[in-house]
């Protein structure tokens, strides 16, 4: 009776299906990646939840560790957007821009944790999250300035030559 103790250390990356589901032909199965974002997203939303009273869901007077770094990383994160964007335009996307940011982070502390891996380093992860952030921004743009925004297209070509 012999055992194979050496395992790959790519094993780690496989996406393993946990609980089938198929509907219509589709695979809709929970898989270990699935569980894995799911467990991020509750860990983000309890970081939040620490950092805010319980009354009134506003940040305390004097903050608590937690409130220290959420609070840090806050300023870092306006500074960016008010630098590139400005005061009047940043705050619009601070909202998407930040929890962007959170997801990111999240997604690459979780492959600090032994025997885990980023999921950012699966490409169907990093290529979801892109194609959500180009098709918002496609959409405020244009809403923001209609079909004149494909114009824009048209002058930053004609700077270049």
């Amino acid at each position: 009776m012999t055992t194979n103790f050496f395992y790959s250390p790519l094993e780690q990356f496989e996406i393993l299906p946990l609980i089938p589901l198929y509907l219509g032909g589709i695979d809709f199965s929970i898989t270990n990646e699935t569980i894995i974002l799911i467990v991020i997203f509750f860990t983000v939303q309890t970081f939040f939840l620490f950092c805010t009273n319980e009354k009134d869901s506003t940040l305390s007077f004097i903050p608590s560790r937690i409130q220290v770094i959420f609070e840090g990383t806050y300023k870092v994160i306006v500074g960016l957007i008010v630098d590139n964007l400005g005061q009047k335009d940043g705050q619009k996307f601070f909202p998407i821009i930040f929890s962007v940011f959170f997801i990111i982070v999240c997604l690459n502390l979780i492959g600090l944790v032994p025997y885990s891996f980023t999921l950012t380093s699966h490409l169907i992860v990093t290529f979801a999250l892109a194609l959500f952030i180009f098709i918002a921004f496609n959409i405020i743009c244009i809403r923001t300035h209609g079909l004149a925004f494909f114009h824009y297209f048209y002058h930053q070509e004609h700077r270049l030559r």
